[in-house]
């Protein structure tokens, strides 16, 4: 290889050596950006008409003890993440619980931003199901469920 062909050379092999350090340097550095969050599947306007128009809720670390334990009436927490295919599957199903049910209360709670309470609650796998009353969970259940077997979980 004579000089000028390796000086040739070196344009290219060094335009790629900086594109994929840039890349690199873009992976470790700029910030995946945030989960979205849960959007009903009801439509603006339904949600508008609807009885469960906040029906459903979320509580995080700050409201958790108030929509939680302090709840006069029972409580279903869906442990859930965005990205869970099964916890996208329950959604319907609690929505529609969270109309037929009106005594009781429906909250989700998501994991990778309240870790806290993840982890607290052991957490290890979702979605996960418990159901509070007076502050105690009174019922447990790991992975989907019909509206027969959520609705068993508050022994009714």
């Amino acid at each position: 290889m004579g000089r000028n062909s390796w000086k040739a050379a070196q344009g290219p092999a060094l335009f790629v050596f900086m594109v994929l350090l840039g890349a690199a340097l873009g992976w470790f550095f700029i910030p995946e950006p945030p989960p979205r969050p849960y959007v009903s599947k009801t439509t603006t306007d339904e949600a508008a008409n609807s009885a469960t128009a906040g029906r459903v809720r979320y509580a995080g670390n700050a409201t958790f003890s108030q929509e939680v334990l302090s709840s006069p009436v029972p409580v279903l927490v869906e442990f859930y993440a965005d990205w869970c295919g099964p916890c996208k599957e329950l959604d319907p199903v609690i929505e529609d619980l969270a109309r037929e049910m009106p005594q009781a209360r429906f909250v989700k709670v998501n994991i990778d931003r309240e870790t806290a309470i993840a982890g607290f609650y052991g957490v290890t796998a979702i979605p996960r199901l418990m159901v509070f009353r007076g502050g105690q969970v009174v019922a447990d259940h790991t992975g989907s469920a019909d509206k027969a077997r959520i609705k068993a979980m508050f022994g009714s």
